[in-house]
């Protein structure tokens, strides 16, 4: 949270607990215990982008055991490090399975866990003949006790501070970058090296123990932990709360606690309030709880007609219109595109070192023929198919060490197929990849795009290349990029220096394009793969972004694939190309051995 998010929180413990209201005290308690619960929520829904609807099902797991562990005499602290162990270890046995599919898998797994808790609590409860009693704690925490009234709360504001700071440093971290990478674009994460299950199991399981800790907490806080008071009702609560507050937001989520929690009790206070011979003072009193919950139902209506993204939604939105008016650099694109028509025209014009990049390139491509199996990579037959579809259809294509080829084509053609065949496939896409891909002498087919990107085999993507929340400074810190490699990144795109802390959702395309070949730089290819890098640009920005690439290429020594409409730009960088009709290579060889025209007319369908 901010400092004025900070100093709210202050400002209102400090008054309810100067007050006498008891009362008050005691609803600010349950606000807090159900914020924690749904800061949990918040950390896989709102961080990982995973669905989760089972917030009371872990509290009961909680508070069942919290309150069983007290009544053998175990302490309330370590009972709560129980109940944060159970929480965790229900977290692997719902989430390893769940999180290996994709869409509401999860949800219905933790749907089904918030059946099976209820059942379990019921049989718990029907088998001792009574529910989980929890007796009055007086353990002592230092100075503080666990007693109820002033003292509970003030254990409870320490807690959800603590909470509050701990999240707030994971999230800026590395594991809040990955999971936020995760969640924005999943095969773009896997490319760049990223686990999504692993990092996806580590958000349920941590956020399930801490939602179970707050289910252990407000059994000690009520002294009653019974089945039914975590239905499925219940759980939609938090689910609501989540959605009031903002995903992703942590004084949105606390201040979305406040306002589901306290505004029940807001009504019967006034309802009571009201003169007792008024009419509508006794319907008020007798359908209060019906009231209650249509007005309750009303404010989340509100919220998904009006402002979807919720309170901390909002604040973002604001945030987001004042970085567009500030963040201007006016100037910095002259400055870039002299730079780069300067870099182009070195490369492409006579000088000593194009001249003998050129020559060779020649004498590589005469040796093709000779050096196929010292290739960096070759494809044999080659076949992609996608929810039963055939997508690619025995491809065969070899990239020599330092080469550059391009692969030319139609829409549907098969060109991105191809490509997503070589560097590899999540198990959840449901493709099948058959042939052989041998990279570096190794066959790396039916790996996964983590597994390439280690070896040195890395794609850029067509679409959702960066992370539109992360900042250009954070998706370098993602990969752990050295500052040797950034700097020199920087130097290609000088444009990209200048807008380190802007989010890449406020970038230009042409800027996106840039940070996304910048990051794949960094990694350290020994083979880049760059699909349509000309894609919705201007063509300013594609000669900038064509030369930087090509210097880029030549100065680290790599291969390069390079899928590309704009044939007149491919035609130019590559030293060979193949051009795909239907999933298979209608033709390939130099490219003063192809006509343009011809390849033209291919790839416009004509």
């Amino acid at each position: 949270m901010a400092v004025a998010g900070w100093l709210l929180f202050v400002v209102v413990a400090a008054y309810l607990l100067l007050s006498n209201s008891t009362f008050w005290i005691y609803v600010a308690g349950l606000t807090i215990i159900f914020a924690i619960s749904a800061l949990g929520l918040d950390w896989i829904q709102g961080r990982a982008g995973q669905v989760s609807i089972g917030s009371a099902g872990f509290m009961a797991v909680g508070a069942f055991v919290a309150a069983v562990a007290v009544e053998k005499g175990v302490p309330a602290l370590a009972a709560l490090v129980l109940a944060a162990l159970a929480g965790g270890f229900t977290g692997v046995l719902v989430g390893l399975p769940a999180l290996r599919l994709r869409g509401l898998y999860l949800a219905l797994a933790t749907l089904a866990l918030q059946f099976i808790t209820m059942a379990l609590g019921t049989e718990y409860e029907t088998a001792s003949g009574q529910i989980a009693g929890v007796p009055a704690l007086n353990t002592t925490i230092g100075p503080i006790s666990l007693t109820a009234g002033r003292s509970f709360f003030v254990a409870l504001v320490i807690l959800l501070a603590l909470v509050i700071i701990v999240l707030q440093r994971l999230y800026r971290r590395a594991p809040g970058r990955a999971w936020l990478a995760i969640k924005e674009n999943e095969m773009s994460a896997g490319i760049i090296g990223l686990n999504p299950t692993r990092w996806k199991l580590s958000a349920f399981v941590a956020s399930s123990a801490l939602i179970s800790v707050s289910g252990g907490l407000l059994g000690f806080y009520t002294l009653r932990v019974d089945s039914e008071s975590f239905s499925l009702d219940f759980a939609i609560t938090f689910v609501a709360i989540v959605i009031v507050g903002g995903l992703g937001s942590i004084a949105g989520v606390i201040t979305g606690a406040a306002l589901i929690t306290v505004t029940p009790y807001l009504l019967s206070t006034w309802t009571s309030s009201l003169p007792s011979n008024l009419p509508i003072s006794q319907w008020l009193s007798s359908n209060i709880d019906y009231i209650n919950s249509g007005f309750y139902g009303i404010i989340l209506l509100a919220f998904l007609l009006f402002q979807p993204r919720g309170i901390g939604g909002a604040s973002r939105a604001l945030r987001l219109r004042l970085i567009r008016r500030l963040d201007r650099t006016p100037g910095a694109e002259t400055a870039v595109a002299s730079r780069a028509a300067g870099r182009s025209s070195s490369t492409a014009g006579g000088t000593p070192a194009s001249r003998a990049s050129a020559v060779l390139g020649e004498r590589k491509l005469t040796e093709h023929s000779e050096a196929v199996e010292n290739a960096l990579l070759a494809v044999d037959g080659l076949g992609v198919y996608r929810s039963g579809a055939c997508a690619v259809d025995s491809v065969d294509l070899t990239v020599l060490p330092g080469e550059v080829v391009a692969i030319l084509g139609r829409n549907g053609a098969g060109k991105t197929s191809t490509l997503r065949g070589i560097s590899g496939f999540f198990l959840t896409e449901r493709s099948r990849v058959t042939g052989r891909i041998m990279f570096q002498g190794r066959d790396i087919r039916g790996m996964s795009p983590m597994a390439t990107a280690k070896l040195g085999l890395v794609l850029v993507p067509e679409r959702e290349k960066v992370f539109p929340n992360l900042t250009v400074a954070e998706h370098f810190r993602v990969i752990g990029a050295p500052r040797s490699e950034i700097d020199r990144t920087f130097e290609l795109f000088p444009q990209l220096a200048n807008r380190t802390q802007s989010e890449a959702g406020l970038l230009s395309g042409g800027e996106r394009q840039m940070l996304a070949l910048g990051v794949a730089f960094c990694m350290k290819p020994k083979l880049l793969m760059v699909d349509e890098l000309s894609l919705g640009l201007a063509p300013g920005a594609v000669v900038r972004l064509t030369a930087a690439l090509k210097e880029f290429q030549q100065q680290a020594g790599i291969g390069l694939i390079l899928v590309e409409q704009n044939v007149s730009a491919a035609m130019e960088l590559a030293d060979r190309v193949y051009v795909l009709e239907a999933g298979r290579v209608e033709s390939s060889g130099r490219p003063s051995e192809l006509d343009e025209e011809t390849l033209l007319t291919t790839t416009l369908g004509g």
